[in-house]
C-alpha cells in the first residue's frame, strides 16, 4: 500500500537506534504485528522506527504504536501520561505521528506493566466505547497539563481525538509475545498444508525478528520508506520460500531406510562351519493348501523393490504416503535398467536385498548400480552397512545373488567361489571400493564409520573382521519338483545342508589364505519353479504399464 506522508523534516533516528541496543521487546512486538498480517488481510504492511516505534498500515487507517517496556511492579497511572519524557509527553509524541496526508490515524500503547483502573477505558475496543464518565475523567486529568489543552497534530487532531482512538495493550513479558507469535505461525503453516516441527517454527519466527529488527535499525536518513516497510505480500512470499527450503532440507537429510517392512519367507535352518567363518541360513516360502504362493512372494518383492531400484536421494524426494508416484518412478527406473539384464538376476538380488535388510537392520549403499556392469561381468550388487552392537563398529557387507533353475547345485556353488576369488583380487577390489565410496549418500544414512574401510589405503587384511561377504543361492529344488509333500521342510533342511557343505568345500578349494579368514554367509532359498516366480513377477510389472 503506498502512502504519501508530509515530510516536514527527516526524523532523526540517533535516539531511536541508541535506545534499541541490547533491547529486544520492541522487536518481538513488531514481529507479532507482522505475523498478525498473515491472519488479517486488512493489514497491508508494517513500518519499524519510521514515524512511531511501529506503524501498522491498514486498508483505511494507520495505527501508530508506542512500546513501553519499563520495569517495575507499579501500575501505569493517569498522571504518567502528563509527565514530560524529554520535551514532550507520551501523548504529544503519539499525536506527532498523525502527520500523513489523507491517512486516518489511530494509536496504540503496548506496555509490560499493567494499568490502573482509571485507564481501563483505553482497553475497551474503540468501536464499543461511549462518552462515559471514565472517558471524561481521563480528558479532565490530561487537560490539567496546560500544553495538552491546545496541542494539535499536523492533521489538527488533539487530546480528545487521542483518547478516542488510542488502545492500550498489556503484554507482561517477551516470552508471552514469543509464545503467542509462534503458535500463530504454527497454525498458519498448518493451514497452508505443511507439517512443521517446533524448532522449524522457531527458526521462522526468529527470521521474522531479524527482518523487523533490520528494518528498525535502518537509518531514516539513508533508507526510503519502502526500505523501512514490510508488506503483507512480502512476508507471505518469504514464508513460502522458507517452507520450501525446509522441505528441501528435509529431503536432503531424510533418512530413508526404515525397518518397517516384513518378509514373506520363513526361517528353515541354520548351518555353521567348525571355524565359524562360514554360515548358511535357509529360508522357505511356505505352502498354503498345497500351493506354492508365488503371488505372496512377488507382493513382498514389490514392497522392497523401490529401495533397491531407486537411489536414496530419489526415495527422499518421494512422499512415503503417496504410493503411486513412488511406484511410477520405481517402474520407470526398473524398465530403464533392466532392458539388457536377466530378470531372474534382478529378482534374486531383490530377494537378497530384503533378506539382509530384514535380518541385519542394514543400510543399503547400492542396489541396481552394478547389475548392468559396463564389462558385462557380475558384481557385488548388494552393498550394505551393518552395525555390530557387540563390538560397537560398522561392517561392510558385500553381497551378490546366484541362481539356477536346474538342480545343478555343484555348478551354483562353484560359480560363487570363482566370483569371490575374482572380486577379492586387490586391484579389482580397490576399484569396487571407489565405486561404493562415490555412490553412498551420507545425508540419507544414519551416522556410520565405514569410510575408513573404503579409503584408498584400506585392505581386506587390515579390516578382516569388518568386511563380510554375503551370497544368496536361489534354485529349483529337487525335493519340490513334484510339488507339495507333507515333510517338505525336513527334506529341504537336508538339501540346504548339502548346499552349505558344497559351498564350504568350493571356497576351501580356492586355497586362498585371506579368503579363508573372511566371514562368508550364504542365504539359501529353494523354490518349486523359478520360472513361475519370474512369470508372476513380470505380470505384476505389466499392471503398472
Amino acid at each position: 500500500m503506498s502512502t504519501s506522508p508530509i515530510v516536514i523534516k527527516d526524523p532523526s533516528d540517533s535516539g531511536a537506534i541508541a535506545s534499541r541496543r541490547g533491547y529486544n521487546f520492541q522487536d518481538f512486538i513488531a514481529a507479532s504485528f507482522a505475523i498478525t498480517m498473515l491472519y488479517d488481510k486488512d493489514i497491508k504492511a508494517i513500518r519499524c522506527e519510521k514515524i512511531d516505534d511501529i506503524d501498522v498500515i491498514y486498508d483505511d487507517f494507520t495505527e501508530y504504536v508506542q512500546v513501553k517496556a519499563t520495569s517495575g511492579e507499579e501500575l501505569w497511572r493517569l498522571t504518567e501520561l502528563r509527565k514530560l519524557n524529554g520535551s514532550k509527553t507520551i501523548i504529544q509524541k503519539s499525536l506527532d505521528s498523525d502527520k500523513e496526508t489523507n491517512i486516518t490515524a489511530k494509536f496504540r500503547i503496548v506496555s509490560t506493566r499493567e494499568i490502573r483502573r482509571e485507564l481501563k477505558h483505553l482497553q475497551i475496543r474503540r468501536s464499543l466505547r461511549t462518552h462515559s464518565s471514565e472517558r471524561e475523567r481521563i480528558l479532565k486529568s490530561l487537560r490539567v497539563f496546560k500544553p495538552h489543552k491546545t496541542y494539535l497534530s499536523i492533521n489538527k487532531n488533539g487530546i480528545e481525538y487521542w483518547v478516542d482512538n488510542c488502545f492500550w495493550e498489556v503484554i507482561p513479558s517477551a516470552q508471552d509475545v514469543i509464545n503467542s507469535a509462534q503458535k500463530k505461525i504454527h497454525q498458519f503453516v498448518n493451514s497452508c498444508g505443511y507439517a512443521v516441527y517446533d524448532y522449524e517454527v522457531e527458526n521462522i519466527y526468529f527470521d521474522i525478528i531479524k527482518i523487523v529488527k533490520s528494518i528498525a535499525d535502518a537509518s531514516n536518513r539513508t533508507h526510503t520508506i519502502e526500505q523501512k516497510t514490510l508488506t503483507n505480500t512480502e512476508l507471505r512470499n518469504l514464508i513460502s520460500d522458507w517452507l520450501s527450503r525446509i522441505v528441501e532440507d528435509r529431503i536432503s537429510t531424510k533418512k530413508v531406510y526404515n525397518n518397517d517392512k516384513e518378509i514373506s519367507l520363513s526361517h528353515l535352518v541354520d548351518e555353521f562351519s567348525e571355524c565359524q567363518k562360514r554360515s548358511a541360513h535357509g529360508f522357505i516360502l511356505e505352502y498354503a493348501r498345497g500351493q506354492f504362493r508365488y503371488n505372496k512372494l512377488v507382493d513382498n518383492l514389490f514392497e522392497w523393490m523401490p529401495e533397491f531400484i531407486l537411489t536414496s536421494k530419489e526415495l527422499a524426494e518421494m512422499d512415503s504416503t503417496e504410493c503411486y508416484p513412488l511406484w511410477k518412478k520405481t517402474i520407470e527406473e526398473y524398465q530403464l535398467q533392466s532392458n539388457n539384464t536377466n530378470k531372474k538376476e534382478i529378482i534374486s538380488e531383490i530377494i537378497l536385498h530384503m533378506l539382509i535388510r530384514f535380518n541385519k537392520n542394514s543400510q543399503p549403499i547400492t542396489g541396481m548400480l552394478y547389475i548392468n556392469s559396463s564389462l558385462g561381468t557380475k558384481e557385488f550388487n548388494n552393498v550394505h552397512v551393518v552395525h555390530n552392537k557387540e563390538k560397537n563398529h560398522d561392517e561392510l557387507w558385500l553381497g551378490s545373488a546366484f541362481y539356477t533353475k536346474t538342480s545343478s547345485l555343484d555348478e551354483l556353488t562353484s560359480s560363487f567361489a570363482a566370483f569371490l576369488y575374482n572380486k577379492l583380487d586387490p586391484d579389482i577390489f580397490d576399484k569396487n571400493k571407489k565405486k561404493i565410496f562415490e555412490t553412498k549418500d551420507d545425508s540419507h544414512m544414519l551416522p556410520h564409520d565405514i569410510d575408513e574401510l573404503l579409503s584408498s589405503k584400506a585392505t581386506i587384511t587390515n579390516f578382516i573382521e569388518r568386511y563380510k561377504i554375503l551370497t544368496l543361492f536361489v534354485y529349483d529344488s529337487k525335493e519340490l519338483e513334484s510339488g507339495f509333500i507333507e515333510d517338505y521342510k525336513q527334506k529341504l533342511s537336508v538339501e540346504v545342508s548339502k548346499v552349505f557343505s558344497a559351498y564350504c568345500d568350493d571356497i576351501s578349494a580356492l586355497g586362498d589364505d585371506e579368503i579363508n579368514k573372511i566371514h562368508i554367509t550364504a542365504y539359501i532359498l529353494p523354490l518349486e519353479k523359478f520360472d513361475m516366480l519370474e512369470k508372476t513377477f513380470l505380470e505384476g510389472i505389466k499392471k503398472w504399464n
